[in-house]
């Protein structure tokens, strides 16, 4: 066996642990800034207040808020995905049916299309999650 023919490992991407791009934003006696990293999801230290029950549960509420919001952009990016991969399915069928190239197809020849041959079998579709189904 020759060193050409040996398969390679897949390189998986590393997955970091998302950090704190801020310090906290108390000053110490000096008037410096402290430059100790706050708790996740605050924006100070445990020395200057970041164990108070108030900042936790703001801290918290900050990361759900953040972990929402990403959930929804990716729900959205994953949607328009689905979109665009369904119109270009749409558009190859017209053209198909119309018998022109894909790059003419216009929205008046895919309205001709539907008027002369119905709607399509499949729909468009829609922002679904499967964790949120019942």
């Amino acid at each position: 066996m020759t060193v050409a023919s040996v398969p390679r490992p897949i390189a998986r991407p590393r997955v970091r642990r998302p950090v704190a791009t801020h310090r906290c934003t108390a000053r110490n006696r000096r008037g410096e800034p402290c430059q100790a990293w706050p708790i996740h999801g605050a924006t100070v230290c445990v020395a200057h207040g970041g164990r108070a029950p108030q900042v936790r549960a703001a801290a918290a509420k900050r990361v759900t808020e953040a972990q929402a919001l990403a959930a929804l952009q990716r729900a959205s990016d994953r949607h328009q995905r689905d979109r665009q991969a369904w119109h270009a399915r749409r558009v190859a069928l017209v053209a198909r049916l119309m018998g022109i190239p894909a790059t003419e197809v216009t929205w008046a020849a895919i309205a001709v299309c539907v008027a002369t041959h119905g709607q399509p079998d499949e729909p468009e579709p829609k922002i679904t999650d499967a964790r949120y189904r019942s």
